[in-house]
C-alpha cells in the first residue's frame, strides 16, 4: 500500500501526469489484483495443485502451438508471436511450466502414476523449445536459478547426482551437439555469451542503463516522476525495475519497494526454516502451505 501511494503520488511530477496515473493504475491491477486473489483462494493444498496443474497445462499448450507455427513453411527465423502477444510475458508463462514440469517429473506433485509422469516428460523440452522459439533469454534465467533452488531444496540425492551427470555430459560433449543446435534450433545464437555482451540488445540495455542513472542523479529523492523516464528520455523503459522506480520516484519509492520484497523474502525464509523439521522429501517433495501445516506453524515460536 505503501508502495501504491509513492506511485501515484509520483504522477504529479511526470512532465505527462495522465500518462503516470495510467501506468500507476495497470501496476496496481496487474500485481495487487493478483496478490489479493491468491490471498483470498489460495488457502488449501488443493487449490494450489489446482493453481500449478492449470499453469502448466496452459504453458504446455502455448508451447505445442508455437512449435507447430515453427514448422510451419511461413517462419523463417526470429521471434514467434502468439497472436499478437509480446513474447516476453509468453516466455514468462512458459518458464514456470517448465519449472513445474521438472518438480512434477521429480516429485509427486501429480501423483505417481505413468500417465502424469510421462506428461511431465514432454511438458518439460516442450516448455523450454518454446522459450528458444520466443527469442526471451530472462525467464531461461529465472528458470534455471529456480531449478537450482530446488534441487537443493529437496535434498534427493538421486536427483542431484543426475542432474550433475546430465550437466557434466552437456559441457564435455558441447563441441558435438552445439553447432547442431546453432543450425536447427532457432534463435538459440541470442543464448550465446557473445551475443550476451556484444549483441545490439546488451547495447540498447546499456544506453538505458546510463539514461536512468543520470536521471536519478539529477532527482535522487523524489525521482522524475510515474512514467516520467519515457517522457524525459523517450526511451521506453530502462529495462531494470530498480532502475526504473529509482529514476522515476527516487529514493523514497525505491525503498518502499525494497521493503515490499524483502517481506516476502523473510516469510518465506522464516516458512523454510519452521517447515523444515517437518519436512519429508519422500512423502512431501514440495513445500506448499496447506491449511493444516498453517495450523501446526501457528503454534510454533
Amino acid at each position: 500500500f505503501i508502495f501504491l501511494i509513492v506511485l501515484f503520488g509520483g504522477t504529479y511530477l511526470a512532465p505527462d501526469p495522465q500518462s503516470g496515473i495510467m501506468k500507476a493504475a495497470l501496476f496496481a491491477v496487474a500485481v495487487f489484483l493478483p496478490y489479493m486473489m491468491a490471498r483470498l483462494f489460495f488457502k488449501t493444498y488443493k487449490q494450489i495443485w489446482i493453481f500449478l496443474a492449470t499453469i502448466l497445462g496452459l504453458a504446455t499448450g502455448i508451447a505445442v502451438i508455437l512449435v507447430a507455427m515453427s514448422v510451419s513453411p511461413t517462419y523463417v527465423d526470429g521471434r514467434l508471436q502468439l497472436l499478437q502477444a509480446d513474447p516476453i510475458p509468453t516466455a514468462t508463462l512458459l518458464a514456470p511450466g517448465l519449472i513445474i514440469a521438472v518438480i512434477g517429473l521429480t516429485s509427486d506433485l501429480f501423483g505417481r502414476s505413468r500417465k502424469s509422469k510421462a506428461f511431465c516428460i514432454a511438458a518439460t523440452p516442450l516448455c523450454l523449445y518454446g522459450v528458444f522459439l520466443s527469442g526471451v533469454r530472462g525467464p531461461l534465467i529465472s528458470a534455471i536459478v529456480g531449478l537450482a533452488f530446488y534441487i537443493v531444496l529437496i535434498r534427493r540425492p538421486r536427483v542431484l547426482a543426475g542432474m550433475v551427470v546430465a550437466a557434466i555430459l552437456l559441457l564435455a560433449t558441447f563441441n558435438i551437439w552445439h553447432p547442431y543446435a546453432v543450425k536447427s534450433m532457432p534463435n538459440i545464437g541470442g543464448y550465446s555469451i557473445e551475443a550476451v555482451i556484444q549483441g545490439l540488445s546488451t547495447q540498447q540495455r546499456l544506453e538505458q542503463y546510463q539514461a536512468g542513472l543520470t536521471l536519478f542523479a539529477q532527482r535522487p529523492l523524489l525521482g522524475g516522476g510515474t512514467s516520467g523516464f519515457a517522457q524525459r528520455t523517450g526511451l521506453g523503459y530502462p529495462h531494470n525495475i530498480f532502475l526504473e522506480i529509482a529514476s522515476e520516484i527516487g529514493l523514497i519509492g525505491l525503498i518502499a519497494f525494497m521493503c515490499f520484497l524483502g517481506s516476502i523474502i523473510l516469510c518465506g525464509l522464516r516458512y523454510l526454516v519452521i517447515g523444515a523439521a517437518r519436512y519429508d522429501s519422500k512423502t512431501m517433495p514440495c513445500l506448499l502451505y496447506t491449511s493444516d501445516a498453517a495450523d501446526e506453524l501457528d503454534g510454533v515460536d
